[in-house]
């Protein structure tokens, strides 16, 4: 009869262990039965599975050779790139009176103006250049008149024709490119004419103004007062059919 000092001795241990080996032997057992009844057979794959795992397989396929490819007892690699040299420094502005020695990159990312290359600083270099007034302009123009013909002078007002018209011009003021700038009646009229002058235009000889009753007088008074000496008065054009 089995004791329970018997269960604690080395027949429990030998009975614990043919215990556990039945548990293993039974969790082994099941798989390979269900094994046994797929031999010869079992589930083909589907479509898309095949077709991946062939993918797979080209690309490792690749892989492999282009490991080796092109490879040789005399294959020598290529040279490694030569790293590029340092950035030279110079001179760069950082205000009219700031001057530092650093390199471009490093002059552009403080804001100031490099100045070039293995450049010194120096007192000047960033001060700005002195700024030099334009010439000045030289006026150009007609250098003779070739504007309306002079008629006469009428008080304070210079007469002139054009096409059958007269052009009256105050003193001081101007018209189709004439300003009248001197009267010496009955001698000389003084103009400017197309950005050109001054020049001037001779009257008639005295014995030859015309009249009180001349068509050229009368075409400009044309039944109104005669003018009066009135330098506001604008210079107009009057017409006329005298020819």
């Amino acid at each position: 009869m089995i004791t329970k000092a018997d269960l604690r001795g080395p027949l429990g241990l030998s009975l614990a262990a043919l215990a556990v080996m039945a548990v293993i032997a039974v969790w082994l057992i099941v798989p390979l039965g269900r094994s046994a009844l797929h031999l010869g057979g079992g589930d083909a794959p589907d479509a898309q599975r095949h077709a991946r795992m062939l993918e797979s397989h080209a690309t490792l396929d690749r892989t492999d050779r282009n490991r080796v490819h092109g490879r040789s007892f005399f294959f020598d690699p290529a040279q490694p790139p030569r790293p590029a040299p340092p950035e030279p420094s110079g001179a760069c502005c950082l205000s009219e009176t700031e001057c530092e020695t650093m390199t471009r990159s490093a002059c552009a990312q403080a804001g100031g103006t490099f100045k070039g290359a293995n450049r010194s600083c120096s007192d000047d270099l960033c001060k700005p250049p002195p700024v030099v007034a334009p010439p000045p302009s030289i006026p150009r123009g007609p250098t003779r008149y070739g504007g309306p013909d002079l008629m006469m002078v009428w008080g304070s007002d210079a007469i002139f024709k054009d096409s059958g018209d007269l052009i009256i011009i105050p003193l001081g003021h101007s018209l189709e490119d004439i300003e009248v700038i001197a009267i010496d009646a009955p001698r000389t009229v003084t103009v400017n004419w197309n950005g050109g002058g001054p020049f001037e235009l001779d009257l008639y000889p005295a014995d030859e103004l015309p009249s009180a009753n001349s068509a050229v007088t009368g075409a400009l008074l044309d039944g109104r007062d005669r003018p009066h000496v009135d330098e506001q008065r604008p210079a107009r054009t009057h017409a006329t059919n005298t020819p």
